[in-house]
């Protein structure tokens, strides 16, 4: 996508709608499972994005590794975290322990539900970093939620009481994703990358 960028050029507001329409493809298409398109797509809008983000990388390659342990492929799923999964903690250390966690997945399968969790929580990662780097400002609704959820959270805190929403909402699945602008808050509970 050789979209030219410059904020004094005419084209920039196209090309601000077309990676907006990029990085909700690839939210969505890690969404559905399809990694390999998400990745390619990443790829090509910014060649540079996954030597930046290795941790970004590792996690899209740990899902696929665990849909293919999920799917019964063990063999194959060896072959990702030997070819792709060990480089990436060789050059980033800090994955040296989900790699560790991530092969333990052969013996004891993750459920569904947490691959789920984890595709969500690692689409809504791709969206705010994409976003970041290019510079796209996050709606306001997205932003009023995230305040939202962050009082709602420090409301059960306060109370000392657990939160009977969590379940019923998915609060939990929200609570999971990163905070979508770099410099706000933390509404995140993990640190999946």
């Amino acid at each position: 996508m050789a979209v030219d960028s410059e904020p004094g050029n005419s084209t920039s507001h196209g090309a601000g709608v077309v990676r907006h329409e990029t990085i909700l493809l690839v939210r969505d298409a890690v969404l559905a499972g399809d990694l390999a398109k998400a990745a390619a797509a990443v790829a090509e809008m910014d060649s540079a994005f996954w030597g930046e983000n290795p941790k970004l990388l590792f996690a899209v390659t740990r899902l696929k590794f665990l849909h293919l342990v999920r799917n019964g492929n063990t063999m194959q799923a060896l072959a990702l975290a030997r070819s792709e999964l060990s480089p990436l903690a060789v050059l980033c250390p800090a994955l040296l322990p989900a790699l560790k966690g991530t092969v333990v997945a052969i013996t004891s399968p993750p459920p569904p539900q947490d691959i789920d969790n984890d595709q969500h929580a690692l689409a809504a990662q791709l969206q705010s970093a994409l976003a970041a780097r290019f510079g796209l400002a996050e709606p306001p609704l997205v932003l009023l939620l995230q305040t939202l959820l962050k009082a709602h959270t420090e409301w059960f805190k306060l109370q000392h009481c657990e939160d009977p929403f969590a379940q019923a909402l998915s609060i939990v699945r929200l609570k999971d994703c990163p905070p979508l602008s770099p410099d706000s808050e933390g509404v995140s509970t993990s640190d999946a990358g």
